[in-house]
């Protein structure tokens, strides 16, 4: 599981719809925080993306404990020590708990914004420049 202390939002602020009560009940506190964190970057990059795709989109999430075992179970896609990882075809983040924190993730999900806001998938090193740009400017406020 990820720690949740290590995903901050301070000054990652939007006007939010959806409220924290509304979120399944399935869920338990900590993962309905987890996800409350997750979505509140993930608008958050799309604000500074200015990307908003239209369709709803289906994200999976997969948390590993280490960068170990991320590697072994993406040892043919993964070839470095990033603590995560979009892959676009199967529409699933593979994370590392252990090294995830507020940047990474908006790294992450410009990726998961930019292959879903284009009917053609952008080129890497372009996608990359733009999930650079979110990561670093994730908590500006005059962005």
């Amino acid at each position: 599981e990820t720690d949740r202390r290590k995903i901050s939002l301070r000054k990652v602020s939007l006007n939010m719809n959806l409220k924290k009560e509304s979120l399944p009940s399935s869920l338990n506190e900590t993962q309905k925080n987890l996800f409350w964190k997750f979505y509140m970057i993930y608008l958050r990059v799309q604000n500074l993306l200015n990307m908003h795709p239209g369709k709803q989109n289906d994200l999976n999430i997969r948390i590993y404990p280490d960068l170990k075992t991320i590697r072994a179970d993406l040892r043919h896609t993964l070839h470095s020590e990033a603590p995560a990882y979009y892959n676009h075809r199967k529409r699933t983040l593979f994370i590392c708990s252990k090294k995830i924190d507020e940047y990474v993730l908006a790294h992450e999900m410009a990726h998961v914004i930019i292959c879903n806001y284009f009917l053609i998938e952008p080129p890497a090193q372009a996608q990359e420049i733009l999930s650079i740009y979110c990561d670093s400017h994730l908590k500006d406020d005059s962005v």
